[in-house]
């Protein structure tokens, strides 16, 4: 295995408003906040990464009232402090700065399920896909960003 053995020290943070489906308005203010930083102990390698999104979330009850579709605009950035120089498998060097941060626009649409008759829905798949722009470091804090999270 190609795999390296380490440990791992991490504190993570998040905080979110409005990511629950709200059945009282059509329409709600939404905020995600989510940050991580580590240590990992014998490579000494540092890392941070964070995005924040802020938009409003919209009930899509013309196609079903557990359908939300979230355009927001998100800040991101990361940093990894071995990630100074890197040799490729074809054995040409790259050089990075280390750091990344990007800002643009996205949407994300979710799909609640699993309720009864005595229990709101308790799980969801959600699609997201972003567009960010440089703002600082390297290349790969701008361009096309998707995720799908499934959420039981």
């Amino acid at each position: 295995s190609n795999a390296d053995g380490d440990w791992l020290v991490r504190l993570g943070y998040g905080s979110s408003i409005g990511t629950d489906l709200r059945v009282d308005v059509p329409n709600w203010w939404t905020s995600q906040l989510y940050a991580e930083g580590g240590r990992y102990l014998q490579d000494k390698r540092n890392y941070f990464n964070s995005e924040w999104q802020v938009g409003r979330s919209f009930r899509l009850d013309s196609i079903s009232p557990r359908l939300v579709v979230f355009p927001h605009v998100v800040a991101a950035v990361d940093y990894d402090s071995k990630m100074r120089s890197e040799v490729d498998s074809l054995g040409r060097s790259s050089t990075s700065s280390g750091n990344a941060g990007g800002i643009g626009v996205g949407t994300g649409v979710r799909y609640w399920f699993r309720e009864d008759k005595y229990k709101a829905p308790q799980s969801y798949v959600d699609f997201s896909v972003q567009y960010r722009e440089k703002v600082f470091g390297d290349d790969r804090a701008e361009g096309v960003f998707a995720r799908m999270t499934f959420s039981w």
